[in-house]
């Protein structure tokens, strides 16, 4: 007799082994994808630092600018301090879940000169690493 088709055992097999094969290879895709969106937040930290730097060295607004953070968001806002800002001009960006945001409360550049009012440390962090950025108090921006 000729038969065709497969036998019970072998698309069993089949499904076993690719059962096998997804199990090893999720957790290392979700860590690259966790990682990525970390990666992509920490440049748009960086990005957004160096905005309201160079919107104080250029006095638009004829004002300092600043950051103030809140762990899980932060406000790019214009004035010498949060409390005092001009809230037309805020800017707020959410961060993507399981991302937190530690290190100062706040932080301002002051206008014309683009230098902040202490060197600083950004961390930002998921369940998987953390990054941080470094804000010297000449106004350098590093990642």
């Amino acid at each position: 007799m000729n038969y065709r088709g497969f036998t019970f055992f072998e698309i069993l097999l089949v499904f076993a082994i690719t059962a096998v094969m997804a199990i090893l290879t999720i957790p290392g895709a979700v860590n690259y994808f966790s990682r990525q969106s970390l990666d992509e937040t920490t440049s748009q930290l960086s990005v957004d630092l160096r905005r309201v730097r160079d919107q104080a060295m250029a006095g638009k607004n004829d004002a300092s600018w600043g950051i103030r953070q809140f762990g899980n968001y932060y406000v790019l806002f214009e004035g010498s301090t949060f409390a005092t800002r001009d809230t037309t001009e805020d800017l707020t960006v959410n961060l993507d879940n399981g991302v937190t945001l530690s290190g100062p409360s706040e932080l301002v550049f002051y206008k014309l000169t683009g230098t902040s009012t202490a060197s600083s440390t950004f961390n930002l962090a998921n369940s998987v690493v953390n990054y941080n950025v470094y804000v010297d108090s000449n106004g350098k921006i590093e990642k």
